[in-house]
């Protein structure tokens, strides 16, 4: 079974020039979601912050301006890009 998160993201962090921002959904299982939410509460943060700083570090990482070119240049597809950095940060496997 599959949940769907949806998040209000920078539109900077899609590859957008616009200051505003976005919805976006992510599908995830309830075991990933609770491990996310467990990080996020671990540091201090809401969900949606979370996920942005460790998408946004994974991002700087792989040496990439955004995560849409980060998740273009790992080949993946955006949502899937995403999970696999938020299921690494929060020590999903």
């Amino acid at each position: 079974m599959t949940r769907r998160l949806n998040l209000k993201l920078p539109a900077r962090a899609l590859g957008l020039r616009n200051n505003s921002q976005m919805r976006y959904s992510l599908r995830c299982t309830p075991r990933h979601l609770a491990a996310w939410r467990r990080a996020a509460a671990s540091h201090g943060a809401g969900l949606t912050g979370w996920i942005i700083a460790v998408c946004d570090s994974a991002a700087l990482a792989d040496g990439e301006p955004s995560w849409t070119r980060a998740a273009k240049a790992a080949a993946r597809p955006l949502s899937q890009w995403m999970r696999v950095a938020l299921d690494a940060a929060a020590g999903v496997e």
